[in-house]
């Protein structure tokens, strides 16, 4: 069973998230493990944005992994991305799309 711990609010490169810490532990010799191995997940999610900017992990079968989000820029993408060429098709699959037209 997972203990769920609630981290608070923190700016990460100005946008807000919050955090939550989930530690697991898995009992002695139920993996063939001869003590008990703790489990941490810590994950900074943003509301704004819906995704974690950062996400930590710390298991001591695969050691520490970290992942953050960077270079965040909160403006339009150019218009010229989005441009299809003469050469593109645009097909929209999304449910229902063909009888919308």
């Amino acid at each position: 069973m997972a203990n769920i711990e609630d981290l608070g609010k923190q700016s990460i490169s100005g946008i807000e998230t919050v955090g939550t810490r989930e530690t697991v532990v898995i009992a002695a010799g139920q993996i063939g493990n001869d003590s008990p191995l703790e489990v941490q997940r810590e994950y900074w999610y943003s509301p704004q944005l819906g995704v974690n900017l950062v996400s930590k992990l710390q298991d001591p079968r695969v050691g520490v992994q970290n992942f953050e989000v960077s270079e965040i820029a909160l403006t339009e993408p150019d218009a010229k991305l989005f441009k299809v060429s003469g050469k593109m098709k645009i097909i929209d699959l999304r449910e229902g799309a063909m009888h919308k037209r």
